[in-house]
């Protein structure tokens, strides 16, 4: 299972790939509904911190904006992955950017469903937003075994991601479901690390 840290800091990025945690990198930005309050906040910097993926937002109001902005963002290295919303517009972007290459994670899941519709989309990456999850579902480590289950029965090969970063969770729990990825706040991380068992 692949640790991805989410945040803006590069300190949070430095210290994390030190004590090698992390696989990779969710971006936040200042520009997303995440906002980044990170004063360290280097966008290059962190990017070529570490050669595993860098989930960054592509941004805009249309198909257009959001294609041209990711676009933008696969050029600052080869190791971004264009990060859009699970959107009708954000659907049609992912198909375009895929045709292209470009790897695609669809953001802010809820349902298995999307979630299917999103790797037929041609995502490499999808990402259940674990508070909206168990706000929808009684038993989200379930239906994470549950997507697991549907992606392999349907070769689907998107990586499935949980992001678990606004809120705490049995992380071994969580790992237990099978998915492969997990967006993980500094706080968390360094709070789970800390946990003596």
């Amino acid at each position: 299972m692949k640790i991805y840290l989410k945040t803006c800091s590069l300190y949070e990025v430095k210290t994390s790939v030190d004590y090698n945690l992390i696989d990779g990198i969710s971006l936040l930005s200042e520009r997303s509904d995440e906002k980044c309050v990170a004063a360290d906040n280097d966008i290059k910097s962190i990017v070529s911190s570490l050669k595993g993926p860098v989930f960054i937002s592509a941004m805009g109001s249309d198909v257009e904006e959001l294609l041209a902005d990711a676009l933008r963002l696969v050029h600052l290295s080869p190791n971004v992955v264009v990060k859009v919303k699970a959107t009708l517009e954000g659907f049609k972007v992912c198909k375009l950017l895929s045709g292209k290459n470009i790897p695609v994670s669809m953001s802010g899941l809820k349902s298995i469903t999307k979630a299917i519709m999103a790797a037929k989309s041609g995502a490499d990456f999808i990402s259940f937003d674990m508070n909206m999850v168990q706000q929808k579902h009684n038993d989200d480590f379930g239906f994470l075994t549950d997507t697991i289950r549907i992606f392999h029965k349907h070769n689907l090969c998107a990586d499935v991601l949980a992001d678990i970063s606004c809120n705490s969770t049995n992380l071994d729990r969580i790992t237990r479901t099978g998915i492969h990825g997990l967006e993980i706040s500094f706080t968390n991380l360094m709070s789970f690390m800390g946990n003596s068992s």
